[in-house]
């Protein structure tokens, strides 16, 4: 019995090594440190779908529940409102409702 716990033992340090190496991670990129609060970086691909012809295309990130909730700063909240503003301040129409 003796000899199963020191294989397990040793098992377990073995299994060890090649485990995740938390601070250096979060060294690498220090937003990993901010748990629920990361925001998830928006997308990476080179190549985009092409936009249906007459339409022209652009990017607006989902504020969901699931996942990552928040993003960290204000800026982040006050530009796309910003942005959506004074678009429908020039008259380019959309659905937007403030809370």
């Amino acid at each position: 019995m003796r000899k199963f716990f020191i294989q397990l033992a040793m098992l377990s340090i073995a299994l060890s090594i090649d485990a995740q190496d938390v601070r250096k991670e979060i060294l690498s990129n220090y937003c990993l440190s901010a748990s629920n609060y990361l925001a998830y970086p928006g997308p990476s691909q080179n190549k985009l779908t092409p936009a249906p012809k007459g339409y022209k295309p652009f990017y607006i990130s989902h504020y969901g529940r699931h996942g990552s909730r928040y993003l960290i700063g204000d800026n982040e909240y006050d530009k796309p409102l910003q942005i959506l503003s004074e678009a429908d301040k020039n008259g380019i129409a959309f659905s937007f409702s403030q809370g």
